[in-house]
């Protein structure tokens, strides 16, 4: 660090908030700096500066899968992160609790600064870490009726597929089937699915077990294959609320490809509001569930916590909850 002071004429102190606030120092020295970092190949030592301050500057987020229409909240999280210079680490857990309580661990090992999780699922381990090392943490993506640890972003999803249903009798369909995820760890799947049920229970329809089917994975062809087997089994059906806008457009393929056409013989209706459902043809009706919004907040609320101390007491401290709402964007698909 002395060497890169010389060369670009500044104090070590300037250099060190080069590296660690890069918008508190003027932007011509800060063009020096990175002039003498880039000469001299220095690389700060993060580790050890991590243990000097307490502070790493990092933020890990659990994620379940790396796909739509989780991007849009990471893209927003990241880019609120990084404003601030925060850096953003991700871990994949595939709905998985073990998986999830193992990078938990291992994040924390390496003193990450917070961390974000998916809500719901998590193992009595992985809480007992989190209350353990005081750092700050927010879930996402819960359900409103979600119990959450200490601060959460959610948004209604139980609300939301009840609403797709109360738009499809609207439209005069009366054999609606459902297409979702795996309930088993997934709040998500669970409350979108208890939507769908609510929705028939308020129309006064029966609920039939053989007009629901699970996609073995969140997948255009998973949305296709789903639609298959619905299809073998309940051929009259004349709408689908699907639980992600990438198997309803799976489900509009298969559909087409089986000579229906969407919405005339099949209302397709989606969840999430992700980019496909507004470029394909017939563009997706869909529950808009403000993913960008989500990673937005999410980071705010931790950068919040972290300003406070660099140690936090998670059972003391008053919880938070904030609801983004949703919306319902009727398209041509229903």
């Amino acid at each position: 660090m002395e060497d890169v002071a010389r060369l670009a004429g500044v104090s070590v102190m300037t250099v060190s908030r080069a590296l660690r606030t890069p918008p508190a120092v003027a932007a011509s020295t800060l063009a020096k700096v990175r002039a003498a970092l880039e000469e001299t190949g220095y690389l700060p030592n993060l580790v050890a500066s991590g243990l000097a301050s307490s502070r790493t500057q990092v933020v890990a987020a659990v994620i379940p899968l790396i796909s739509q229409p989780f991007a849009p909240t990471l893209q927003s999280m990241s880019d609120v992160l990084r404003r601030a210079s925060y850096q953003l680490v991700l871990g994949v857990s595939h709905y998985d609790p073990l998986q999830e309580e193992a990078l938990v661990r291992a994040f924390l090992s390496r003193r990450v600064d917070g961390i974000a999780l998916f809500a719901g699922g998590h193992t009595p381990q992985t809480i007992a870490m989190l209350e353990q090392a005081g750092v700050p943490l927010v879930e996402m993506w819960a359900d409103s009726a979600t119990e959450f640890i200490v601060d959460a972003v959610s948004v209604p999803q139980r609300q939301g597929a009840q609403d797709v249903v109360r738009h499809l009798l609207a439209r005069g369909r009366r054999r609606i089937g459902f297409i979702g995820g795996s309930t088993r760890h997934n709040i998500r799947a669970q409350a979108r699915l208890g939507g769908y049920l609510d929705g028939l229970a308020e129309a006064g329809l029966p609920h039939d077990p053989a007009a629901c089917e699970e996609a073995t994975h969140f997948l255009m062809e998973g949305g296709a294959a789903a639609l298959a087997r619905l299809l073998e089994r309940r051929p009259q059906l004349d709408a689908i609320c699907v639980a992600s806008d990438i198997l309803a457009a799976g489900v509009v393929f298969e559909a087409h490809r089986r000579g229906l056409s969407v919405p005339r013989d099949l209302a397709v209706a989606g969840f999430d509001d992700a980019e496909i459902a507004r470029s394909m043809y017939p563009a997706l009706t869909t529950i808009d569930m403000r993913a960008e919004d989500m990673g937005k907040r999410a980071a705010e609320m931790l950068l919040e916590r972290t300003g406070q101390s660099s140690r936090v007491d998670l059972v003391a401290m008053p919880s938070r909850m904030h609801d983004l709402g949703h919306t319902l964007i009727v398209r041509e698909s229903t």
